[in-house]
């Protein structure tokens, strides 16, 4: 009796063991569309060892990824490109194998973990180092507030204000900072290469983004930022009501 019973254990534990491989594997040996299911749709690059490429979308399908945005205009990747390919499933539909396009415009080959539905984190080789990125799910039409400033990145001059004094300065807006780039005849204050704004973030649900701007008092003042048009602005300083327009 005894040894019936536990032939019977034993035969119930390996098939629970083969059921349970066989579920992990199904997707390589039954219906490949099971293997990327985790991942098709909509990414946005959210964190990297190179920030100047993040924000940038791609779209999951199968095996490949390709650009579907690419808000700070990378020069070595055109919308509609395979950023990834060779998508391959090698663990548990949690980790993957491919190879993504770099800068030089060669394919390195990296890992791609998904650390839960909506991540996934990847490492790159290439070549004696590793590089890694962080991307997160979103629809296709979705604000990421960290990646919104890129839009109004780039060069920007003052154009009206309480001080007509500034009018004229020029401004290079860099993700979070803008720097002083030119400065009419005997303009107070600032000078070339000085921080003129910073700490500018995306404010959700609308064009508008909140910074610090610094002041004549040699201190740096909250502000609201707000895009009337594509190339046009209007800068609050929240502290004292001072209203100044820019354009690109």
């Amino acid at each position: 009796m005894k040894t019936t019973y536990y032939l019977a254990r034993k035969s119930f534990i390996l098939l629970l063991v083969s059921a349970l491989a066989f579920s992990i594997n199904a997707c390589d040996q039954i219906n490949l569309e099971d293997c990327f299911e985790p991942l098709n749709g909509t990414w946005v690059r959210v964190k990297s060892s190179d920030p100047s490429s993040d924000c940038m979308k791609v779209v999951i399908s199968g095996e490949v990824a390709v650009l579907f945005a690419n808000p700070k205009n990378v020069s070595w990747v055109d919308e509609g490109d395979n950023l990834w390919q060779g998508i391959t499933h090698v663990k548990a539909l949690q980790e993957y194998e491919m190879q993504v396009l770099g800068s030089d415009g060669n394919y390195y080959d990296a890992v791609l973990k998904l650390t839960d539905p909506n991540t996934i984190n990847i490492a790159i080789d290439t070549g004696g180092s590793s590089t890694e990125q962080e991307w997160v799910r979103v629809g296709a039409s979705d604000v990421i507030p960290e990646c919104e400033v890129s839009d109004i990145n780039g060069n920007w001059t003052r154009i009206e204000s309480s001080n007509s004094s500034l009018d004229g300065m020029r401004i290079k807006i860099v993700d979070e900072e803008a720097v002083v780039t030119f400065l009419p005849d005997g303009a107070p204050l600032f000078s070339i290469g000085s921080v003129a704004w910073q700490k500018i973030k995306a404010i959700p649900g609308g064009d508008q983004f909140s910074l610090e701007v610094y002041g004549s008092d040699h201190n740096y003042h909250e502000a609201t930022l707000k895009r009337i048009d594509d190339n046009r602005m209007e800068l609050t300083v929240t502290l004292f009501g001072i209203r100044q327009i820019w354009e690109r």
